[in-house]
């Protein structure tokens, strides 16, 4: 078969799999009990995608190193086209397993209605505990209320997300696919920034598929419908702003996307690092996300950190499938009984300060050495984000989307192998309905995360060591 038949082959496969997806997410039905569900076919059926996925991948790259341009170009209208269908197929289908989404549809009717989301949690306006203006819009959302998660919390996302759920609200009143179609306009873009860094690295621009074609994409935010795809412009923007000599603009795009979700924050000294020997603008640059960081917590900050408020409730509490973090914190642990210091609260505590310090000194170490171009950068965030995702106490499948477009840019086979692991999360909902969860944290989890970290260290510790060991560089 020709490439262009191969691509052809795969894209169908890829809208097959997205129409199947989205024919049995009826059966994920929010009405029905968790028992009653084809869970583990779920798990098993996405980890299966991953696999084919994770493995014909390269070597449809590979068939394509030497394509005419003209015949390169028509493979990517291939690609695009083939990955939209799957989108787009996807927004006619019951987010399985997952409800997120009703819960920015929530915020983004408060917020649309100039209320505070950060102020009354939605189990206190249910009860009739807020003005007015929260109960009547209340009893608005209809099958919505029965369906936000955590309703003793308030929303624990930032302004900028707000911001984008209120629009989505404005577009359609209460509409997942209203929703969607915003997150499929915000991941066109990053698949245009996408093409942009390729061509910047003189790559090919297939390498797209990698995130554009990526089943656990598919599932986590066009069936789930998370709103991952809306931060991807933002910090794509920023590292070619950075590349661009532009660190305000750069430092103004991470601002944005810390402000849909905190964590991208922990960018910011790579960011800076470029123009450390141009300290007016690099300091123009701090100045400039430090203000608009102010501005978008003034808002999240000025309702607390108490465990009542989505901040502090995720900062203290939440935790599943977090592999080392498992470990750490059974350590603690057991090292506060064996000093009969603190409680399990403390040691929680304590674990999480230590993840949290690990994965600021690794970035911190990862701007410490001048950068040597934009592959260099590109390939720290990624070192970057992959720890933060390792290290986080709440490993969900979406959160491992993070470092995807980076990993488009610096490919990186043990990471890449997460797309066929990390659908294994849904097993847990099959052993916690069966009150077996003990089953996945102490079974299950670790088939999703030791496969690719075992993979990391092979490729960067022992073939290392093996190639130099042969008076070699190491490829």
């Amino acid at each position: 078969m020709t490439p262009m038949q191969l691509w052809t082959a795969a894209g169908l496969t890829l809208v097959g799999f997205a129409a199947v997806l989205a024919s049995s997410s009826s059966q994920f039905d929010y009405a029905l009990e968790v028992a009653d569900m084809p869970v583990w076919q779920l798990a098993l059926g996405l980890s299966v995608a991953g696999v084919l996925f994770v493995v014909a991948l390269p070597t449809l790259l590979l068939r394509s190193q030497q394509l005419d341009p003209r015949v390169a170009r028509q493979v990517l209208g291939l690609v695009f086209a083939a990955g939209l269908a799957a989108r787009l197929i996807l927004m006619a289908s019951t987010p399985a397993l997952e409800d997120d989404s009703y819960r920015y549809l929530w915020d983004g009717a408060v917020v649309a209605h100039g209320l505070n989301p950060y102020v009354y949690a939605p189990a206190v306006i249910a009860k009739g505990a807020a003005p007015a203006a929260y109960t009547q819009l209340w009893s608005e959302a209809g099958i919505i209320t029965k369906r936000i998660n955590h309703k003793d919390v308030t929303t624990i996302y930032p302004p900028v997300a707000q911001a984008a759920f209120a629009l989505s609200y404005l577009v359609k009143p209460w509409s997942l696919n209203a929703w969607r179609g915003l997150l499929v306009m915000f991941d066109i873009a990053t698949f245009a920034l996408l093409v942009m860094a390729l061509d910047a690295l003189g790559r090919s621009r297939l390498w797209t598929a990698v995130y554009w074609w990526n089943p656990v994409v598919l599932k986590e935010l066009f069936n789930s419908a998370h709103l991952e795809p809306l931060m991807f412009p933002f910090l794509l923007g920023a590292l070619l702003f950075v590349r661009a000599r532009k660190p305000v603009s750069a430092s103004a795009a991470l601002a944005m996307a810390a402000g849909l979700k905190l964590w991208p924050v922990i960018l910011l000294p790579l960011i800076l690092r470029p123009f450390v020997h141009q300290p007016k603008r690099a300091a123009a640059a701090a100045l400039v996300f430090a203000g608009l960081m102010t501005v978008i917590l003034a808002p999240v900050l000025s309702a607390g950190l108490s465990e009542t408020t989505g901040l502090g409730a995720y900062a203290s509490n939440w935790h599943r499938n977090g592999a080392l973090f498992s470990i750490v914190q059974n350590l603690t642990q057991r090292l506060s009984a064996l000093l009969n210091i603190g409680d399990e609260s403390s040691a929680n505590t304590i674990a999480r300060a230590l993840m949290a310090a690990t994965a600021g000194l690794i970035a911190l170490a990862m701007a410490w050495r001048p950068v040597d171009g934009f592959q260099d950068l590109v390939f720290r965030a990624l070192v970057v984000t992959a720890a933060l995702v390792f290290l986080s106490p709440a490993g969900y499948p979406w959160y491992t989307l993070w470092f995807l477009p980076f990993l488009v840019l610096v490919p990186e086979p043990g990471l890449l192998l997460l797309s066929a692991t990390i659908p294994l999360y849904y097993l847990f909902f099959h052993f916690a309905a069966r009150d077996t969860p003990e089953m996945f944290s102490h079974g299950v989890i670790w088939l999703i995360w030791l496969p690719p970290l075992a993979a990391l260290a092979w490729r960067h510790l022992w073939l290392k060591s093996e190639t130099a060991s042969l008076g070699g560089a190491p490829q």
